[in-house]
């Protein structure tokens, strides 16, 4: 039975902003830690379904109403990086650092920034740190992310021992198990990959890309029937996908 939806991003974000009572301190101006979370989560919220100018706005004052905010420094930062603002985003996911050295979701968000900008070894680094951190729920994601980044990187042999450490964690966690059948196959093993993806059917409903991941992988043991079924469900879901049209685009080849 399929009982989770995966999402088509090789980063899982994972915040948790914590609501605080309004205090003030001698010396200082007067904060507002209550409002300041509240605005951090609506501009999360704005983030999460594109309307980034709202978010920004949210974000901006979120900090205005405490500025050692960790969390509403993380968010800015996802934001000005989603707007390609990267040296800024930078600051800001380095002041949620300096202000929460031990917040995993900080570790992980400013990893995942790091990688995408092609500082593997770092992002790794910071991966580790979410991974190993004793209060982090969920260190098979940071592991999983720690495991892509290493691929981007060329290293498979670490990228696997890294996926592998995650789903050692968490043998059902559909992320490392979509990212060890994409791994096999890019080696070749495609009887591993299937034995990845028949893992991953059972714990989660696939996105479009991991569904073309199927298509491609029976092709190469020459099953046909595997094959389309996976290509029915591509089409039956997803017939608008860019997976879509490169089933399409292969079968006219």
């Amino acid at each position: 039975m399929m009982t989770t939806r995966i999402k088509s991003t090789f980063l899982l974000v994972l915040l948790s902003v914590a609501m605080t009572g309004c205090v003030s301190t001698a010396g200082k101006s007067k904060v507002d830690p209550q409002a300041s979370a509240s605005n951090t989560n609506l501009a999360l919220e704005y983030f999460r379904i594109g309307q980034r100018e709202v978010a920004m706005e949210k974000i901006e004052k979120a900090i205005e109403q405490d500025p050692d905010y960790a969390q509403a420094h993380l968010v800015k930062g996802m934001l000005l990086a989603e707007l390609k603002e990267y040296s800024a985003a930078e600051d800001s996911f380095e002041e949620a650092l300096d202000l929460a050295p031990e917040d995993a979701a900080v570790q992980n968000n400013f990893g995942g920034f790091l990688c995408d900008r092609g500082e593997y070894d770092d992002g790794i680094e910071m991966f580790m740190l979410a991974a190993n951190n004793q209060y982090y729920g969920r260190p098979e994601s940071a592991w999983t992310n720690a495991g892509t980044c290493a691929k981007r990187k060329g290293d498979f042999a670490e990228a696997e021992n890294m996926y592998r450490q995650a789903l050692k964690i968490n043998p059902a966690y559909p992320l490392a198990l979509w990212q060890m059948a994409d791994l096999s196959f890019e080696r070749g093993n495609y009887l591993g990959a299937r034995a990845f993806m028949q893992r991953l059917e059972s714990t989660a409903t696939l996105p479009p890309e991991a569904i073309w991941l199927g298509v491609r992988i029976e092709r190469r043991l020459e099953d046909k029937q595997a094959e389309k079924r996976y290509s029915d469900i591509l089409m039956r879901d997803y017939p608008d996908s860019r997976e879509a049209n490169l089933l399409m685009e292969s079968r006219s080849d």
